[in-house]
């Protein structure tokens, strides 16, 4: 990748990022060759492999272009790629072969990469702590087929979106194996959600840990989850509270305990219709004997929109943390520099120390300070505290319509 400056053009082109283009090239299902291969002009077999499927033979033979590059409002850059020999024999076309009379496909792999900006320092992901490990954008077909970059790109001003042309796109929201058999667009979230909620989901994991380690038994048994697809709707958290609901085990499910955004906590929330006042102030009070940074502030609130919700709706009693993260943290606030830049260490280990001390306190009591609500008491419940308009909007409502 070069950059020049308009206004000093004498200067020529100076290289800011150089890189393998296979540095992140999946594995196909079907053992496909979808590494990115050096530039042919004339066609045969090889160097162009042919793959018999359903009666047509597919070619195989990608070749890189570097088609689109974009930036976000963070800096980074995003580049995508398109497989040359889509260009070169099209689809349903006579190879380029003298009295060749069957038809051929081809089967294209492109690419979709990020490369971040580190003090004016441009690494691809995969390095200099670039986002290591798996792929950035799983660029994946509608049929499960890998890279399906088609090469072009934009990013949506003012939210946190790429779209990506591709081939085979799954429409968005539809799931299962049906997907669009044609070219179409896919569209990425471009924020790595460090705060929102990466911070929340390893509080979750070191909770476990810190029971584990510690040998801690509770009264109780506990259950460390960790929901999907909550930005999408709280598809994770509806999914389990439906299947509860069904089997009816949700009459066993006694608390649920929300880590949403959680971090440096310095006290609680106690959302749904206490019994006992007292309780989490005294439970505050002995985590404060501890480690005076908890405050034990106390609130008794209670609100939407996140993975305590489908329990809330079927009176579960619910339990959230105040946090104590910095201010200036939530200009990022489902953007695209939500990024790990912003997490603090330090913070972590609060949420996850006192978090453990909570739901010890909790699993652990005689008695709960409250308990599940029937249907008509959770109705007037949501009334009252003036969320069924909002319910309704949302078409959450499960009362009366």
């Amino acid at each position: 990748v070069l950059q020049f400056d308009p206004t000093n053009m004498a200067a020529g082109f100076t290289q800011v990022l150089g890189f393998d283009p296979n540095i992140k090239k999946d594995s196909d299902p079907l053992q496909a060759p979808v590494k990115f291969q050096k530039w042919i002009n004339t066609y045969s077999t090889p160097p162009v492999t042919l793959y018999p499927l359903n009666g047509k033979d597919y070619a195989f033979y990608p070749q890189p272009v570097l088609s689109d590059i974009e930036f976000d409002g963070a800096g980074n850059m995003y580049l995508s790629f398109f497989d040359r020999l889509g260009h070169q024999l099209g689809y349903d076309n006579y190879p380029a072969v003298s009295q060749t009379t069957s038809f051929i496909r081809t089967w294209t792999f492109g690419e979709l990469l990020k490369a971040c900006n580190n003090n004016g320092v441009w690494n691809i992901e995969g390095q200099n702590a670039c986002h290591a490990g798996t792929e950035f954008f799983q660029d994946i077909m509608g049929d499960g087929n890998p890279e399906a970059s088609e090469g072009a790109l934009a990013v949506l001003k003012g939210s946190n979106q790429l779209l990506n042309v591709s081939v085979d796109p799954h429409p968005q929201g539809m799931t299962g194996t049906t997907y669009f058999a044609t070219q179409g667009t896919m569209t990425y979230n471009l924020a790595t959600g460090a705060i929102d909620n990466g911070i929340g989901s390893f509080s979750i994991l070191d909770m476990a840990r810190a029971f584990k380690a510690n040998k801690l038994t509770p009264k109780r048994t506990v259950q460390f989850v960790m929901f999907m697809g909550e930005e999408q709707g709280l598809l994770g958290s509806r999914y389990m509270v439906d299947k509860a609901t069904q089997d009816g085990s949700i009459e066993k499910v006694k608390y649920m305990m929300n880590c949403d955004m959680t971090g440096n906590p310095v006290g609680l929330n106690a959302g749904g219709q206490l019994e006992d006042s007292i309780f989490f102030k005294s439970l505050g009070a002995e985590i404060q004997k501890i480690d005076t940074l908890f405050k034990n502030t106390f609130s008794n609130r209670s609100g939407l929109h996140s993975d305590h919700q489908p329990f809330m709706l079927e009176g579960v009693p619910v339990l959230s943390m105040h946090s104590n993260l910095d201010r200036s943290i939530y200009r990022c606030y489902h953007s695209d520099c939500d990024d790990f830049n912003l997490v603090n260490e330090e913070h972590l280990k609060n949420t996850a120390r006192f978090g453990t001390m909570v739901l010890y306190g909790l699993a652990n009591a005689e008695k709960l300070p409250a308990k599940k609500m029937d249907s008509e008491t959770t109705k007037k419940f949501m009334i009252d505290n003036n969320l069924k308009e909002p319910l309704i909007i949302a078409g959450d409502w499960k009362w009366e319509k």
